[in-house]
C-alpha cells in the first residue's frame, strides 16, 4: 500500500514548520507498513523558492483538484491511501465526488483537521488582507477567489462513498472537538465515514517531532493504526 499526501496551505519548501510536519508523516507511515509515501504535491498558490509571488496563481480548490488528478494518474497501478491535511481534506473529498471516471480512487481517505466553512469565510473574506500576509509567510498566495472556490466539508462529506477517517487534535483551534461532533452528526448513517469525536490528546493542527513523543505516537496511531 502506498500513501499520497494532499497538503494544506503551509508550504514545506519554504516553511521549516511544515517541512517537519511532512517529514514526521512520511516516517511514521512507513513504520505502519506503507511502501511508498508521495509528499511532493504542491498546489497552485504554493510559492517555490526563487519564484515571484506576484506571478504565482492563487490557491483554489479547482486548481488543486486538477493537480491532484494528474498526480494520482501518475501513481503506480497499486492500491493507495490518501492523507489530506487541512485544505487537502477538501481536495480529497472533492476527488471522491469527481465525475471523471478516469480518476483512480484510493482504498481509503485519512483527513486531518478540515476547517469549518465559517472560519474560512472569516479568514479569507472578512480578514482577507491580514491573512494574505500570514499566508505569504507560509509560502502561499491567496486572494478573494480562494474562498469563492471552496465547497463546505459538511456538504462534501455527506456524499462520500470511500472509506474515510476524519480526525483532529485536541489543541486544534480550527477543527475543534465541537466541530468534529457536528461532522459526526452529519455523517451519521454513512458506514463509509468514521469521524473521531475524541481528538488526539495534546495535538495541535501541526504535529512535528518538536511535540512530546506521547503526542506523536498517538497521532501516528490515530492516522495509520486502523
Amino acid at each position: 500500500m502506498n500513501l499520497l499526501i494532499l497538503p494544506g496551505g503551509g508550504n514545506p519548501d519554504t516553511s521549516p514548520t511544515y517541512r517537519k510536519v511532512y517529514e514526521l508523516i512520511a516516517r511514521e507511515a512507513q513504520k505502519y507498513g506503507y511502501d511508498q509515501v508521495y509528499s511532493d504535491i504542491r498546489w497552485p498558490g504554493h510559492v517555490s523558492l526563487g519564484e515571484s509571488y506576484d506571478k504565482v496563481p492563487p490557491l483554489t480548490l479547482s486548481g488543486a483538484v486538477s493537480v491532484a488528478i494528474a498526480a494520482i494518474n501518475n501513481l503506480p497501478d497499486e492500491p493507495f491511501t490518501i492523507l489530506g491535511r487541512s485544505f487537502g481534506c477538501f481536495v480529497a473529498l472533492k476527488l471522491a465526488d469527481h465525475e471523471n471516471e478516469m480518476v483512480k480512487h484510493p482504498v481509503k481517505n485519512i483527513l486531518w483537521g478540515p476547517d469549518p466553512y465559517w472560519q474560512l469565510w472569516r479568514d479569507f473574506v472578512r480578514d482577507l488582507e491580514v491573512n494574505k500576509a500570514i499566508a505569504q509567510e507560509k509560502g502561499l498566495k491567496v486572494d478573494a477567489s480562494s474562498f469563492a472556490s471552496i465547497e463546505p466539508v459538511e456538504v462534501l462529506l455527506r456524499k462520500i462513498s470511500i472509506h474515510t477517517l476524519v480526525t483532529s487534535g485536541a489543541l486544534d483551534t480550527g477543527c475543534t472537538p465541537s466541530f468534529m461532533s457536528y461532522l459526526s452528526s452529519i455523517a451519521e448513517g454513512n458506514s463509509m465515514v468514521r469521524v473521531n469525536k475524541i481528538p488526539v490528546s495534546g495535538a495541535k493542527h501541526e504535529v512535528t517531532d518538536d511535540d512530546d513523543a506521547f503526542v506523536t505516537d498517538l497521532y501516528s496511531e490515530t492516522l495509520f493504526g486502523d
